[in-house]
């Protein structure tokens, strides 16, 4: 299904107006096949599932967001480090604004406010076209959308994309955990084993997940100089290196004063989860700003640990995704460990 072409100027005054016009992808959104994640309805649009409160605003982003070439984007699939990730490059790019004393935006703001997720941009059901248009630049956004879910002007503008993924198992407990943490308590939990199903079928928000996976990892063997493309396992494994990439990466390499001075290694602690996860911020705040869909923002920390999968998935499912992943990822020269 094509997405609605782009609104006029017209149509973008006033309130009332982009009510009327996100109504449009309302519309679309509620004629969307579905599937059951859990107890948990996931619609499907162009060949990718969605949190269902998040599909007509994956459509508006598709349809009117107006990227610039000094854009940074950040895309993941969810519960792949995201919040570290937007930390790191919060401090890369500000680094000669804020001092990492108890004055830094991190320490008062969540990363998610500093860096903010387009659709939550939309999230009040309007058409955040004036705010986005008022962004200086670089602008720091994040998406968990597929890359074929964004508008075709995102890859022709020029702008930098980073990807991070994850070991798709720790993507998955990480994942199983977070919804235990962040749905409603009158809704029932739903077990492992009741959403390893869907999962290995690519039924999850944003998945399936090797297909989100390998749109990125294409375009970064295509484009590697506008489009980076991480593990989560390689960035725990070497921080301090991945950040000095991710400064080359994005223009804003380390000078030799800064590395003497040891300024890729504070940020690395700087960011890391044992700081991070203590910000009484990240510990007592609230992300979202529909009441349905408003948890706490300690929900974003948990282990952050790699391999933590093996204290909770059985051998045999730890197997089956493993060659579900690797079967569907033949090929393109990505690996993931086992």
């Amino acid at each position: 299904m094509d997405p609605p072409s782009p609104l006029t100027p017209k149509a973008q005054n006033g309130r009332d107006e982009e009510l009327k016009a996100y109504k449009e992808y309302e519309d679309i959104a509620s004629t969307l096949p579905c599937e059951l994640l859990g107890s948990f309805p996931i619609p499907k649009y162009q060949n990718f599932f969605y949190p269902n409160h998040l599909v007509s605003t994956t459509i508006a982003v598709q349809s009117t967001f107006q990227p610039r070439p000094s854009d940074i984007i950040l895309a993941t699939q969810p519960k792949s480090g995201t919040t570290w990730l937007k930390s790191i490059i919060f401090c890369i790019l500000n680094r000669a604004r804020f001092a990492f004393d108890d004055d830094h935006p991190l320490l008062h703001s969540s990363p998610h406010d500093l860096f903010p997720f387009l659709h939550t941009l939309y999230e009040d059901r309007t058409l955040p076209i004036e705010l986005l248009a008022s962004m200086p630049s670089p602008r720091l956004l994040a998406t968990h959308n597929p890359l074929s879910s964004l508008p075709a002007s995102v890859l022709d503008s020029g702008c930098r994309i980073v990807y991070l993924c994850r070991n798709p198992k720790d993507a998955f407990v990480s994942m199983w955990h977070y919804i235990d943490q962040t749905i409603p308590s009158t809704i029932k939990r739903p077990s492992i084993e009741e959403l390893f199903e869907p999962f290995s079928k690519g039924i999850m928000a944003y998945g399936p997940l090797w297909d989100h996976v390998l749109e990125y990892w294409e375009e970064s063997l295509r484009r590697p100089e506008k489009v980076m493309f991480l593990k989560y396992e390689d960035m725990m494994d070497n921080a301090g290196a991945n950040v000095r990439k991710l400064a080359d990466f994005l223009e804003m390499a380390f000078t030799e004063d800064e590395e003497k001075e040891g300024v890729v290694e504070e940020i690395v602690r700087f960011c890391s989860f044992e700081k991070m996860s203590t910000v009484k911020v990240n510990k007592e705040g609230k992300h979202g700003k529909d009441s349905c869909h408003t948890f706490c923002n300690s929900a974003f920390f948990r282990k952050g640990k790699v391999g933590d999968w093996k204290e909770h998935m059985s051998e045999e499912m730890a197997r089956r995704l493993d060659d579900i992943v690797e079967k569907k990822l033949q090929g393109s020269g990505l690996t993931f460990q086992k």
